[in-house]
């Protein structure tokens, strides 16, 4: 049974709720973007109505003042071959790592507000759940909740087994994340981005890896392992996008961007496309090895606001 696409039980709405906040944020950005650009006339005239709202929000959903807490999650291997992960990061600083304990699945330092929920259960194959619930956003929300004392203590180390093959999927959550998968054994990644910034490194046991990435608002940096083979589809949000790559890999380029423009590395080629236009530009682009390769790296990306840089 394919656990994640599964209802979610109570308390796993809190995902939507982070979605929630990084498209209000995209939204309105790109009103005032479009506004900028005169598309939109007028719209910036608007911008008191914005502090009105804001200040009855306040007044009317003061939430309570959050409490850090800091807890230990984790669960052994047992008798598990292969695992399904599922991670939605919280608000903070958060390290995505490998283990050295061969005897663990996942070790998790969390220190976070609101109530966190995990879970690990099942076997040959282990299913791991680990996230806020809804209410966490609605009380980081809290304005009186912002300040920089309490943004530095927010910060969580998650490890994963390198051995067992994993299926993975990771949520971003409210702040700058450090996700290294490069000692884990997984062939199958899918990360979306929260508001902040993502650095990934993609792992790099697996013969073939498929890898879905999508940005939310802020910048995503991906690199790349050396020799491997790749199929990733990236999607934009708003922000910067950076893919790393080996130096004499074999990349296939395919690119639709929004607002903003695609920046690619000397040793790529233009094969096809042109349909540059204003602010955006679309095309494929290949390195000269791409055709005759055996492994080969292939990126698909679909943009939205900011630049895409391929080096």
């Amino acid at each position: 049974m394919d656990t994640f696409n599964e209802k979610p039980k109570r308390g796993e709405e809190h995902h939507s709720n982070a979605n929630t906040i990084a498209w209000g944020v995209i939204g309105g950005g790109t009103v005032l973007l479009l506004g900028n650009l005169g598309i939109l006339g007028g719209i910036l005239s608007l911008w008191p109505l914005a502090l009105v709202g804001g200040g009855v929000w306040y007044l009317t959903h003061k939430g309570t003042k959050m409490e850090i807490k800091h807890e230990h999650y984790s669960a052994s291997v047992g008798d598990a071959t292969s695992a399904r992960v599922k991670i939605s990061l919280p608000v903070g600083e958060t390290t995505v790592r490998g283990l050295d304990d061969a005897s663990t699945l996942i070790d998790a330092d969390m220190r976070f507000v609101g109530e966190m929920e995990f879970s690990a259960d099942g076997e040959p194959e282990k299913v791991v759940n680990l996230h806020q619930t809804s209410g966490s956003w609605q009380n980081w929300a809290n304005p009186s909740n912002w300040n920089w004392d309490a943004g530095k203590q927010l910060y969580s180390t998650i490890g994963l087994n390198t051995s067992v093959p994993m299926t993975l999927d990771i949520s971003g959550g409210v702040g700058e994340s450090r996700i290294d998968l490069s000692r884990i054994n997984s062939s199958h990644l899918n990360v979306s981005g929260g508001v902040g910034e993502i650095r990934l490194t993609l792992p790099g046991k697996a013969d073939s890896l498929d890898v879905r990435a999508e940005v939310g608002v802020g910048r995503m940096e991906l690199t790349v392992p050396t020799n491997a083979s790749l199929n990733a589809r990236v999607k934009g949000g708003i922000g910067e996008t950076v893919i790393r790559l080996p130096s004499d890999a074999a990349v296939r380029l395919e690119a639709n961007n929004g607002i903003g423009d695609i920046n690619v590395g000397s040793n790529f080629r233009r094969v096809s496309g042109g349909g540059d236009w204003g602010i955006g530009k679309s095309g494929v682009w290949e390195t000269a090895n791409y055709a005759s390769a055996s492994q080969k790296i292939t990126i698909h990306y679909e943009g939205g606001i900011g630049e895409l840089k391929v080096r």
